[in-house]
């Protein structure tokens, strides 16, 4: 059985009330992605565009690559995979668009077996660098309508979104917000909505091929409205969103998400299309595990060094790495003045 997973979240500014217009969520059955379509793209990317009269930003995503080797990584079951795979796909979103070296953190924490989904998006040098786990990778539910259960599996709790750069800590920025359904799609729409009083439409696609165990399609677009946005603008976007199947992507029926971005600016117009890598990479060196060590006070040090005499060894959770330091190396840091 092949199983797949779409989430379609629709946020109207209305204009005179200033309230939420219209929510809605969509699935798409099984058959609807059958097994024998198999889709191979070249590399992960996201391309972003303005609207011809300035009133939207439009950005859509191919993840897929990325998303099957972090899923690969951490022996993600299906369901995790595709809940780990949303919640990527929204992370990239989210974090385009940013200043150079910014970094954004989405975390779902819920009472489902998954317990909490953590990703990590920065871009620098127009490269996404994209990371990710899930507490409890091996999680599994019974299929609901021959669908995974995503919603069952996150269960009720909060997102929190924090935006940050390295170098300028007064910069940070979080928020939080109890999920809306569990279904990620719609959460991150309501966030952005609650949080940053930004309006929205979001799609995440996660597809799995359960012949081979292994993620089929990664996609996802977000439009966003900017100030001065027309209602005829709005309405042209919302007749294009409803027209987007992402399920294309993965039948091959479009040879690229640029197709799915003509879709969605079809008589909108766009000013340009800005096209960036994406990639999967982890912060994490034996150089920052040591560089740890500096935290503890002498005698802890002095304990570690000439009591175990052993290398220290610690697992990265962001990639399953595992970062090693001998006590030669921690010996060293006993002459640091600043310990």
């Amino acid at each position: 059985v092949s199983s797949s997973s779409i989430a379609r979240a629709l946020i109207r500014h209305k204009r005179y009330s200033g309230i939420l217009f219209r929510g809605r969520h969509l699935t798409t059955s099984a058959s609807s992605c059958p097994s024998a379509a198999a889709h191979s793209p070249t590399s992960s990317v996201i391309i972003t565009t303005l609207s011809s009269l300035g009133g939207l930003n439009v950005r859509v995503v191919d993840l897929t690559d990325v998303v099957r080797e972090v899923t690969a990584q951490h022996n993600c079951s299906s369901l995790a995979s595709v809940a780990l795979g949303r919640t990527l796909v929204g992370n990239v979103l989210l974090a385009a668009g940013r200043e150079d070296g910014d970094v954004c953190r989405v975390t779902i924490n819920g009472n489902g077996p998954l317990q909490s989904i953590n990703t990590e998006v920065s871009f620098s040098s127009d490269v996404g660098v994209v990371r990710g786990y899930v507490d409890n990778p091996t999680a599994t539910l019974p299929l609901v309508g021959g669908l995974l259960d995503v919603r069952g599996a996150v269960g009720i709790g909060v997102l929190k979104v924090c935006r940050m750069h390295p170098t300028r800590p007064l910069k940070t920025q979080e928020g939080t917000t109890m999920l809306e359904t569990s279904e990620i799609g719609e959460d991150l729409v309501v966030y952005l909505l609650n949080s940053e009083q930004i309006n929205s439409a979001m799609g995440l696609g996660v597809y799995i091929d359960e012949q081979v165990g292994n993620i089929r399609s990664a996609v996802g677009f977000l439009c966003t409205v900017l100030p001065g946005c027309s209602e005829e603008e709005l309405s042209i976007l919302e007749d294009n969103i409803l027209k987007c199947n992402l399920s294309k992507v993965v039948n091959n029926d479009c040879k690229s998400i640029d197709e799915i971005m003509t879709i969605l600016t079809n008589s909108l117009g766009e000013q340009y299309r800005n096209r960036n890598k994406l990639i999967r990479r982890c912060s994490c060196s034996d150089e920052k595990f040591i560089e740890s060590f500096k935290l503890l006070g002498q005698k802890e040090l002095r304990d570690i060094v000439y009591k175990n005499k052993k290398n220290e060894t610690i697992q990265c959770r962001w990639c399953n790495s595992v970062l090693s330091v001998s006590p030669q190396s921690l010996k060293q840091l006993l002459t640091d003045d600043n310990i």
